[in-house]
């Protein structure tokens, strides 16, 4: 697996994993065109060894020139030393190990590239494979949203996960 930067020729791909049902079973997200996304998209930063430069960084994840799913950070708050990580991988290519590896390897290269100490995510409560990924790369649940996010207009759960530099487990 490798990861790119997520340029325009994926921005069709990047927008049909967003209408994917689990995308819109999970995640708080706004409906946008295709040219919405991008324009969002496009001034997110892909180069971690100066992690100043952006407000958000996201990588696409391809395996065997095959885009799979990305991954990227926000919320970066350089006082603090944190940021929070988001995923998502195409739901064909689900049960395949990929989002493991991508989440893995994306941390790796944030904790040798960055000062960053501290990584947080949010997660559906029913959303059980997410939950397990980040359990696996060693990832605590911190605590128990009520009713966080607005998902398709009902109010939803969310758990809270925080990852310290010293406790992640990369996969091998």
């Amino acid at each position: 697996m490798k990861r790119v930067p997520l340029t325009e020729e994926y921005k069709f791909v990047n927008h049909a994993w967003r209408t994917e049902p689990p995308a819109q079973r999970f995640n708080p997200h706004k409906d946008l065109s295709v040219e919405e996304l991008w324009e969002g998209t496009r001034k997110e930063g892909f180069d971690l060894s100066d992690i100043t430069t952006h407000k958000k960084y996201r990588h696409l994840a391809m395996v065997n020139d095959e885009p799979v799913g990305n991954i990227g950070l926000k919320e970066i708050n350089f006082m603090m030393k944190t940021a929070e990580i988001g995923y998502m991988i195409g739901e064909k290519h689900h049960r395949k190990g990929y989002g493991s590896r991508m989440v893995s390897d994306f941390l790796s290269e944030v904790f040798e590239k960055t000062e960053l100490r501290r990584i947080v995510a949010y997660i559906h409560i029913d959303n059980i494979p997410s939950q397990k990924l980040v359990e696996k790369l060693g990832f605590v649940k911190e605590g128990h949203l009520r009713q966080h996010y607005l998902i398709n207009g009902q109010p939803c759960d969310e758990l809270f996960y925080g990852l310290l530099r010293e406790e992640f487990k990369p996969v091998s």
